[in-house]
């Protein structure tokens, strides 16, 4: 959603004021902005590193000028741009609603209806562009955004300027590639067509046709391998078949982008209500959350007038906060567990890795021997509140003397222990888009403050100790009605059991501890395992974030207790289970949640019941559940 401007984010670029961060990109920075007019707009400022490339900022612009005649109905149009400005930017309309990924990571794959529709959408956007003679060349489910009257492509014809830069690389998202692209050969829009048959099974079944792993086995699986389409037997038959065609590995025999509109569009039906209530809702609440922020409505562009100012509240008196606790202590020899704090002590030792690749060389197991007693809660003295007086004045009407009522209202919270602890608020699962990432699980606009005063999305600020009991709930209820408890916890390197690939992200952006916990459900099917990644600040945080959702799936090892309830689960084939994973980002910290059944069934039997435990469990752990 929206995040708060930084120290280091300019205030305005060319004629736009900027408001708040959406996200952060390949390219470089993406803000909310508004025109001289009101209108809001997406803000794409180019990092440093590309700007002070001439042959960068020459294709950039020749790039933008193409892409600015592009004016499909189901594109984000690029509205303005100065590639020669001292950072180059381009200005694209803004859509306030989440992008395929979030939504289908959050609220499970797409119905049959609505795929036709997406299909159909995503088709006539791509015709738009490619008749422009542009090929988006990263088509991608972060690259499309969902809107109630049809799906917007975004980010389209600007990577080729990136892409021409990194010569020595293969540029793009490996589980959207075409083989061509993965292979280094010049791309066309057939390019494009594969890459939207990847995103529509991804819509459908949750998984892109050749995910799994790391990137250089799920590129090899592009050009090698056919498409992995289990699912798509749900779907009507010519549905089916029409997105198997988009992936074909010969560029000549994957239709045109007018061939897939013309096929799928006698099959979209009432477009008015094209998308699931629950993304509809998604969509609402990101509106919602800009109209708060802007006072804009990003759908009529108008600005509204501000709400009248709150009733002035007098501060309680400010009291010294107790230092917070340090962190859990091993004790050994390992003792029994017990329940006598918020969380039964018990620790998680790294086990087999999970994923469908085999296992990359980890380092030696974390040397755990005993067990984790998570603190007890911070302490929290007596506090009370300043009595208040709310003068209410009203007239009686009909008469020509004006009374006076007042109405003293006298708050006095008496000695009980003061509640400090923040409401959650909903996020989204992931984020990838390069314009409109979601970046925190706050709604909120501007740099939320905890509980005891510090800023969450800075370390220099941020007062909430890295303990087990300052991120982890006693339990959580999903959509279901299931009730999953915390079982067990440790806090360890931040690097421990992860793969190469994720060890090299976390190294290089300076992370040296991360929390993990495992959560089970009361009937003793679902471990959910949750990690808790720190950084520096939000922008490292974002940025982290957005390389980990590119690796499709996260290879972090498996988790489980040293003994009650899920101890053992990985001694078990964790390859072949079902798993549903979730990636996000809280203010300064990257949360991961990931559920497996216990018995580690492969079947694709209880998928939504996994998305459901692990999308809860990604909302639900966070800084907002430390109380001090």
């Amino acid at each position: 959603m929206l995040g708060a401007l930084l120290p280091d984010d300019p205030p305005e670029v060319g004629s736009y004021r900027l408001l708040n961060r959406l996200g952060r990109g390949g390219m470089g920075r993406v803000y909310l902005g508004v025109s001289r007019g009101g209108r809001l707009v997406a803000v794409k400022v180019v990092r440093a590193d590309l700007g002070d490339d001439p042959d960068f900022r020459r294709r950039f612009a020749r790039e933008v000028t193409a892409a600015r005649a592009v004016s499909g109905f189901y594109t984000a149009q690029v509205v303005d741009a100065d590639p020669d400005a001292d950072a180059p930017w381009l200005v694209t309309s803004y859509i306030p609603g989440p992008t395929l990924h979030e939504a289908v990571k959050q609220e499970g794959p797409l119905p049959p209806s609505a795929l036709s529709t997406l299909g159909a959408g995503l088709a006539e956007g791509l015709g738009a562009i490619h008749a422009c003679e542009v090929v988006h060349r990263d088509l991608k489910p972060s690259n499309v955004i969902l809107a109630e009257d049809g799906p917007r492509v975004i980010d389209f014809g600007i990577a080729r300027a990136v892409n021409e830069t990194h010569t020595a690389e293969v540029f793009g998202t490996p589980a959207f590639m075409s083989p061509e692209q993965a292979k280094g050969e010049p791309v066309g829009a057939p390019a494009d067509v594969f890459a939207l048959g990847s995103l529509l099974v991804f819509a459908a079944t949750g998984r892109g046709p050749f995910s799994g792993g790391e990137s250089q086995a799920i590129l090899y699986r592009v050009v090698h391998e056919a498409p992995d389409l289990s699912g798509l037997d749900q779907l009507p038959g010519e549905l089916a078949r029409i997105i198997s065609t988009c992936l074909a590995k010969d560029p000549d025999d994957r239709p045109t982008a007018k061939q897939l509109l013309d096929s799928l569009a006698d099959m979209t039906g009432d477009r008015t209500r094209w998308l699931p209530a629950e993304v509809v809702s998604m969509i609402d609440e990101r509106r919602t959350a800009t109209i708060a922020a802007t006072k804009i409505d990003p759908l009529a562009g108008q600005a509204l007038a501000p709400a009248p100012a709150p009733a002035p509240v007098v501060p309680s008196p400010s009291g010294t906060l107790p230092a917070p606790l340090p962190p859990p202590t091993l004790s050994s020899p390992p003792l029994p567990a017990t329940h006598s704090s918020p969380h039964p002590p018990s620790t998680l030792p790294p086990a087999t890795l999970s994923g469908p690749q085999p296992p990359p060389t980890f380092p030696p197991p974390h040397p755990l021997a005993g067990q984790f007693h998570a603190p007890p809660p911070p302490h929290m003295p007596p506090a009370r509140t300043t009595p208040v007086g709310l003068i209410v004045l009203g007239s009686v009407l009909g008469g020509a003397t004006l009374v006076a009522l007042i109405v003293i209202v006298v708050l006095n919270l008496g000695s009980g222990p003061s509640s400090h602890q923040a409401t959650p608020t909903p996020s989204s699962a992931t984020t990838t888009s390069d314009d409109y990432p979601t970046e925190s699980s706050s709604a909120s606009t501007t740099a939320e403050t905890s509980s005891n005063g510090g800023s969450l999305d800075d370390a220099a600020t941020d007062r909430t100790p890295f303990t087990l009991d300052a991120f982890m709930p006693d339990d959580f209820t999903d959509d279901t009605g299931k009730r999953h408890t915390y079982e067990a916890g440790s806090t360890n390197e931040c690097t421990d059991s992860v793969s190469d690939e994720v060890r090299s992200v976390l190294a290089e952006n300076g992370c040296s501890q991360m929390m993990v916990a495992n959560f089970i459900d009361d009937d003793v099917q679902i471990i959910t395992t949750v990690w808790v990644f720190p950084f520096a600040d939000y922008a490292t945080a974002s940025a982290v974030e957005e390389k980990f959702d590119a690796m499709d799936y996260l290879q972090l090892g498996c988790w489980d207790p040293n003994s009650g309830r899920g101890a053992g689960v990985c001694d078990g084939d964790v390859d072949g289970a079902d798993e549903w994973q979730y990636i996000g980002q809280d203010h300064r910290y990257v949360i991961v949640a990931q559920s497996k059944y216990i018995d580690l069934r492969g079947d694709d039997s209880g998928d939504p019941a996994l998305q459901s435990a692990g999308s809860e469990a990604r909302s639900t752990v966070g800084p907002q559940n430390y109380g001090g």
